[in-house]
């Protein structure tokens, strides 16, 4: 989420779109034409047109029309309208001190066509006496078919006091609602009805607020849809949200149930108090719809605070007859922080019924998700039946009270029970008492699921009974009661778990069971002082340290020097502080940032740097070469440097693009500067980091290379036929006045000549960064390589364009990054497999097959429609293509006519269309690459070149491809040349000398040469049989999913989804329950928002700003979302110790979205379902079954080894203002301790939302 002062910044950078002149109107309104925003002052001098007052308040007392769209900026002047104000289907935008609508605001139709835009902006003046607000007395509308877009953003508060103030419905049977966003500073409080429903053909619409202290809802909100499902409702505030009237998201026919997504005392949006509270009054209603054909889902429903939680209301998501699932609720009152009670926690009481139930003859109940920060009481009717029953967790990190029956059984006889979690003390010693009936039993022909009772303490009341029955059919469920504290089980209570079920008590002190307790089947008692069952427990000042606490202030631990909380120590050093064991000074010393050399006038590195002076004097033999360390190093150099040039240009890059916000999105003056000051400071920050990250190479590469002895002699790194230091001496002497005598000089010379390639290639994607960078950091000392200042520090004029140019420019250098990133892993890769071969030993044939493979991924880089060139002009004409040649090319915008000269360099003459900007971007990435890989290793072209296979071929690159081998060495006679491998003696050999590169001729360069074979003839033509059609580059960063690998993106880059060893950055699972890491979802969404969810682990309600390319990934403003999404199995999660990854899946069902036979319905719905499908099929070749075509059914099991397998990427499309549901069923085959598998079901819910 946004704090809400960036979402006013971002308000006030939007332009309008239309345009001036007042003409004659009708006899009730005033017909005005406003003038185009793209004339300079057009928004201002439009105010003249229905203001009566040049200054002070400006009252709009008339009725007026603008059929073409206004856009008014009064500036600092408050504006009251107590006219109407239409423009029908076009955009009204309005920027003022404070605002205040009386009357009608229509930006609406009854035709067949979209509701227009009405964006209101109340920007304030700093002071108290205006802070920015915006008041609805009358009427604000963006009806249509389907309705428009409704933004209202206040730097104070949003009060609407009205009857109905806002109003985004469809207005024909099958039209879908609109959306309604505000955003404030302060608080909003709705007074009126909010609508945003949809026809019965339609689907809701979504409302969004955001507040930075509280959210009061005085009145209905209802996005209700039909055959489109229900709407969305978001609501999230820096203080407290009281919800005092009903919010409804059901569907009225034939479509799903919407979502409800509410996060109170989000301390970042601005609120005054730590935390906050939320308390609901009223009800949630969350329905499936039903038709003819079947019944559909329940909402989806989450609810948070940093704070405490009550609940009086009524909440229900049921699920439509016959097959409809009911939906899914999930509270939480905790911080995140597991096993901790901080300040952010809060308690949790639930008095009004939860109905997550449904009467389908083939339906799921719901699913039930309680986490309470410190105590938890539940008191309020919870009813999860269904004909398969639903599940409930209710975990509290201190007491907690059940005081009402909780029902998840099966109401079928054909129907599976429930699964019951209740835990108590999480976060301190806290006790479960259950003082009503727990009730997941099965249909008689049903399987079971199993229940966990679980406390530091257990006081279970007379009379109760736990029902876990199943079917003889099934191997039964198991009941756990579990404490390491007291158990006391009241009179009478039935514990039963019939007729193949096992109930078990597991304990540290014997329970307290009264007369006529059952256990059915016999119970199984274990004692122990520790079990995976217990929960944490952990105690202040009981002398241990336990999980959660920092310290423990009692004697027999920390004692006085850990605060009362026992959450961090008082004393300096209250703990001891390791010592390093001293170790040798090393020969390869650290350089400083001081002794960093400075960069001559000389861009470019000579064939001559490639070639070693001839010598007449005897050369000393190499030292023994040991592949493994030497392989060691070299991975580290190509990795290390590769991290730090990552680091160097994205500290650059977005440093100067946050200069280029401030200078596209604020006028001159206060506000820029403002902008300026605020991204100084973050860019002081990166540049912080990037020190640290530079010292870190240093280190990395001593550790890998260095040492005493050293791990690498130094002769070893600087000969040709090993790391070939040697061959880049003198163009390290020239560049960086640093000659190669030690470690240390090497990783100066790769750091420093590796970040200013990388920083001029920066230079040409990003065009004014010589003027950009230095008004946010000193460019001199930190960004040595980037051009000298012209002079250009002004933006665009008109904000549309404004805009515009900042995504060409982000999207641009984002490609240009991404490029040079893709190249840079591909040669290293070549690098540390052909390398390897050699060292190793290897047969000649395998290490063609190596050099293939490079060949291929080289290749995929350059050429073709998928090409790393391709997609990169794709990208940039995707960014820049609406942007004014005026702005793409002159000073004021991107500015990219100043790098024309560059480009002719490069071979791109002239520099006169968005092609032509594409291909010098790629082409100075690709360079730069092809340089910082020759530098940091040397070695690379003759690794290459024994396969004939050119680095860069590309004649334009300022490096020119340099020869193979060195040719001015002293011949020795390659027959008697035994390969450098660990096979070689220590003794002298010539083959040790580092002038001997182990190839013939230059003229073999084309062909693998003799020294890499068992036979000691020189004859050249021993080449390989070609491969006619070589593989796909093997490893990560190939596009292609490999084992070990879950997803590939075509790169080695952290923070797009797929991380560097292509591994899902972002798993979502369920609650935490034991079996949770059976499924979990993979989802692409870096900003991870919001973070977290139940239990500090991700948020199963994820959103998505339209348009946004890191979830977006169309990376269009199109009115739709596509996000990207898999499903793992068997994970071994850390989050989730509990559980134990399966070895085996037995079945997955999708339960939403599900294939229809009438796919006209539910389009969406419908294509993806079959994009999840189809996914799954790159998982394994199961077709899916099942009348709905969902259910996959494995046999012989799915093999889940090793841990960690993933389906494809899906498309999942979601309309603006929507949200789309994924839930989804995993059965593993049964673990050794049971007879059934185990069930995981997990639920995700994306959510498009508008742009600020």
């Amino acid at each position: 989420m946004v704090p809400s002062i960036r979402r006013v910044a971002l308000a006030l950078a939007l332009g309008g779109v239309f345009g001036s002149l007042v003409i004659a109107g009708s006899a009730h309104a005033i017909a005005i034409v406003c003038a185009d925003p793209s004339t300079p002052g057009a928004s201002t001098s439009n105010t003249a047109l229905v203001c009566t007052t040049p200054s002070g308040t400006c009252n709009v007392v008339s009725d007026f029309t603008a059929t073409d769209g206004c856009d008014l900026d009064f500036g600092n002047r408050d504006v009251v309208f107590a006219g109407q104000f239409d423009v029908n289907s076009a955009s009204l935008t309005i920027k003022a001190r404070t605002i205040t609508v009386q009357s009608r605001m229509n930006a609406r139709t009854d035709t067949v066509q979209r509701g227009g835009t009405i964006t209101l902006t109340a920007t304030g003046d700093g002071t108290t006496a205006h802070p920015g607000d915006i008041v609805i007395t009358g009427r604000v509308e963006v009806t249509g078919n389907p309705a428009g877009i409704m933004r209202l953003t206040a730097a104070g508060k949003i009060d609407l006091p009205a009857t109905i103030p806002l109003v985004a419905n469809g207005n024909q049977t099958t039209a879908t609602a609109g959306t309604i966003s505000l955003s404030a500073g302060t608080a909003i409080r709705q007074g009126g009805e909010v609508f945003a429903a949809g026809g019965n053909g339609g689907g809701g619409g979504g409302v969004f607020y955001v507040a930075g202290t509280n959210i009061d809802i005085l009145n209905d909100i209802d996005t209700s849809g039909g055959v489109n499902d229900g709407g969305a409702v978001l609501l999230a505030a820096g203080d407290d949200i009281t919800i005092a009237q009903p919010i409804n998201v059901a569907s009225i026919n034939g479509g799903n149930g919407g979502s409800i997504s509410v996060r109170a005392g989000v301390d970042a949006l601005g609120g005054v108090k730590i935390g906050g509270a939320l308390t609901i009054t009223s009800t949630l209603l969350g329905d499936g719809g039903s038709d003819i054909d079947s019944g559909y889902d329940g909402a989806d429903i989450a609810l948070s605070a940093f704070g405490p939680i009550a609940i009086s209301g009524a909440i229900r998501a049921i699920g439509g007859v016959p097959d409809g699932s009911s939906g899914t609720l999930s509270v939480d009152s905790s911080d995140g922080a597991a096993n901790t009670i901080g300040p952010l926690d809060g308690d949790l009481t639930i008095t009004g019924p939860i109905t997550l139930a449904t009467s389908g003859t083939d339906s799921d109940g719901g699913e039930l998700d309680i986490v309470a920060g410190r105590n938890g009481t539940v008191s309020g009717p919870v009813d999860c039946t269904a004909a398969n029953g639903g599940d409930i967790s209710i975990v509290a990190g201190g007491d907690l009270a059940i005081n009402t029956a909780l029902l998840a059984n099966a109401d079928t006889t054909l129907g599976d029970g429930g699964s019951i979690n209740l835990r108590a003390g999480d976060a301190s010693f806290g006790t479960l008492t259950v003082a009503a009936r727990v009730d997941g039993h099965a249909g008689t022909s049903g399987a079971a699921s199993d229940q966990l009772y679980s406390g530091c303490n257990i006081t279970i009341q007379p009379q109760l009974t736990f029902n876990a029955n199943g079917s003889a059919l099934f191997g039964g469920a198991r009941i756990d009661i579990a404490a390491p504290g007291t158990i006391s089980i009241g009179a009478n209570s039935q514990v039963s778990a019939l007729p193949n079920g096992a109930v078990f008590l597991t304990y540290a002190t014997p329970p307290v069971i009264a007369g006529g307790v059952a256990f059915n089947p016999s119970r199984t008692d274990t004692v122990t002082t520790t079990s995976l069952l217990y929960p944490v427990c952990p105690v202040c000042g009981d002398g241990i340290r336990q999980q959660g606490e920092a310290c423990d202030n009692g004697a027999a631990a920390d004692g006085a020097c850990c605060n009362a909380t026992c959450s961090a120590f008082t004393c300096p050093t209250a703990t001891p502080t390791p010592t390093a064991a001293p170790t040798a000074t090393s020969v390869t010393p650290t350089p400083t940032r001081t002794a960093s050399p400075t960069l001559t006038a000389s861009p470019t590195q000579t064939p001559a740097g490639r070639t070693p002076t001839p010598t007449t004097t005897a050369t000393p033999a190499l030292p023994l070469v040991q592949p493994k360390p030497v392989l060691a190093c070299e991975r580290a150099l190509g990795q290390a440097s590769t991290t730090l040039i990552t680091a160097d240009v994205t500290t650059v890059e977005r440093c100067s693009l946050d200069a280029f916000t401030c200078v596209q999105s604020q006028a001159a003056g206060v506000a820029r500067d403002a902008c300026i000051a605020a991204a100084q400071a973050r860019c002081a920050a990166k540049f912080a980091t990037l020190d640290k990250a530079r010292s870190k190479f240093t280190m990395t590469l001593t550790t890998a290379c260095g040492g005493e002895p050293p791990r690498v002699p130094l002769a070893l790194l600087l000969a040709p036929s090993v790391l070939a230091f040697q061959t880049i001496n003198s163009s390290c002497q020239r560049d960086a006045n640093l000659s190669l005598t030690s470690l240390g000089a090497i990783a100066s010379c790769v750091q420093f000549s590796g970040a200013c390639r990388a920083e001029r290639a920066l230079a040409i994607a990003l065009p004014r960064i010589g003027d950009l960078l230095p008004s946010v950091i000193d460019s001199e000392i930190s960004a040595a390589c980037v051009p000298p200042p012209a002079g250009d520090v002004g933006g665009l004029a008109d904000p549309a364009q404004a805009k515009l140019a900042l995504r060409c420019q982000k999207g641009t250098t984002a490609a240009g990054r991404k490029l040079f990133l893709q190249r840079l892993a591909t040669a290293r890769q070549c690098v540390d497999g052909l390398l390897k071969c050699r060292l190793s030993g290897r047969p000649l044939t395998a290490c063609a097959k190596i050099a293939a493979h490079c060949q291929a991924g080289l290749a995929k880089l350059a050429t073709g429609s998928s090409s790393s060139a391709a997609k990169l002009a794709t990208s940039v004409d995707r960014a820049c293509r609406a942007l004014a040649p005026s702005a793409l090319f002159g000073p004021d915008g991107v500015g990219f006519d100043a790098v024309a000269a560059r480009c002719a360099d490069l071979g791109i003459d002239p520099l006169g269309d968005i092609s032509a900007i594409a291909s010098c971007v790629a082409r100075a990435y690709g360079c730069a690459a092809t340089a910082i890989v020759r530098r940091a290793l040397p070695l690379v072209d003759d690794e290459l070149g024994r396969f004939g296979i050119a680095l860069d071929d590309d004649p334009f690159c300022a490096e020119p491809t340099p020869t193979p081998t060195p040719t001015a060495t002293p011949t020795v006679t390659p027959t008697a040349t035994p390969t450098v491998t660990s096979t070689a003696t220590p003794t002298a050999t010539p083959s040790a000398t580092p002038t001997d590169s182990a190839t013939p001729s230059a003229s073999s360069t084309v062909t693998p040469t003799p020294s890499a074979s068992e036979t000691p003839s020189p004859t050249a033509t021993e080449t390989p049989s070609p491969t006619p059609t070589p593989p796909p580059f093997i490893g990560c960063g190939n596009g292609v999913v490999e084992p070990g690998e879950q997803c590939d993106f075509g790169d080695t880059v952290d923070g797009d989804g797929c991380s560097h060893d292509c591994q899902f950055e972002l798993l979502i699972p369920g609650s935490g329950q034991l079996a949770n890491c059976v499924a979990e979802w993979a989802l692409v969404n870096p900003q991870n928002n919001p973070p977290l969810g139940a239990g500090a682990l991700p948020s199963y309600a994820q959103r998505c700003v339209d348009g946004d390319p890191s979830c977006d990934v169309d990376g269009l403003v199109n009115g739709e979302c596509h996000f990207r999404v898999a499903i793992c199995f068997g994970l071994a999660d850390p989050r989730l110790p509990d559980c134990v990854p399966p070895t085996a899946l037995a079945q997955y069902v999708l339960l939403v979205p599900r294939p229809e036979a009438t796919p006209t319905r539910h389009p969406t719905n419908v294509a993806n379902a079959a994009a999840l499908i189809q996914a799954f099929q790159e998982l394994s070749a199961t077709p899916a079954s099942g009348s709905d075509g969902n259910v996959f059914t494995f046999d012989p099991p799915l093999d889940l080894t090793p841990a960690g397998k993933c389906t494809g990427v899906a498309d999942f499309v979601v309309p603006l203002g929507r949200t789309g549901k994924l839930r989804g069923d995993a059965l593993t085959t049964p673990p050794p301790d049971r007879t059934s598998g185990l069930k995981d079901r997990d639920n995700l819910l994306l959510t498009c939302v508008p742009p600020p």
